[in-house]
């Protein structure tokens, strides 16, 4: 953007030094008061709007000054943010948690019930394999009495 000590463009080219007064945003120059007359009169030129460098220098102030705004607030929803998925992973851990106590937990119970499965299952066993023995040790005494 021009400042209010740039020279004008068109009358630069000329080998002419004069304060520019305006500024054209469509061409990028700064312009004198005596140049802008005739940036109004050409054909081309004529709908280029032309703003007073004090306009411009506001305007760009005002810009400034909404970038800033703008970035302070993202800056502020990005802190909000962070924030917000460090409370969510702090929870997903608390439920992480819970969840690995309740699986061991319940895991703990599982071997419980089949370490009481396979000692009523080793009775059992134990159990019939004594009724086979007394049952063969029953038909060896009748197959003797018998003989």
């Amino acid at each position: 953007m021009a400042a209010s000590t740039t020279l004008c463009c068109p009358c630069s080219e000329r080998h002419i030094t004069k304060p520019s007064e305006y500024w054209c945003s469509e061409c990028e120059e700064a312009i004198c008061n005596d140049c802008q007359e005739h940036h109004r009169v050409f054909k081309a030129t004529r709908i280029h709007e032309l703003i007073p460098i004090d306009k411009t220098l506001i305007e760009s102030r005002r810009t400034d000054k909404l970038i800033w705004k703008v970035l302070e607030r993202k800056e502020l929803h990005l802190a909000e943010i962070q924030q917000r998925r460090n409370q969510i992973n702090k929870h997903l851990d608390k439920l992480e948690n819970e969840i690995k106590q309740d699986l061991e937990k319940k895991e703990g119970q599982c071997k419980k019930s089949i370490q009481s499965i396979l000692s009523s299952v080793e009775e059992k066993k134990n159990f019939i394999t004594e009724y086979q023995t007394n049952l063969q040790s029953n038909n060896m005494f009748r197959s003797s009495t018998f003989l």
